[in-house]
């Protein structure tokens, strides 16, 4: 699941838990920038986030941009989703 989570303060699992239920698709199309974060559930249901460091134009056949990101995976238990929800 990803959901896109804006450019403001790095957002916590309660708040990427919130944006799951309002973006339930599971996809996401944005242009993205420096800044600009996203939550993700992991394959093991462990919430995660990643910021964007980095973008720079590609000029190869299948990428538009690259981008570089930083990112932060929940670990602990408590901080899981129930894949069902």
């Amino acid at each position: 699941m990803v959901a896109p989570a804006g450019n403001g303060p790095a957002p916590t699992v309660a708040d990427c838990n919130r944006l799951f239920v309002d973006v339930p698709s599971g996809t996401i199309n944005a242009s993205l920038k420096a800044g600009d974060r996203i939550c993700l559930l992991t394959g093991q249901n462990r919430v995660a986030t990643l910021t964007v460091t980095l973008t720079e134009p590609h000029r190869g056949q299948f990428e538009k941009n690259r981008v570089k990101v930083t990112g932060t995976v929940w670990v602990d238990p408590a901080h899981t989703v129930d894949a069902g929800n």
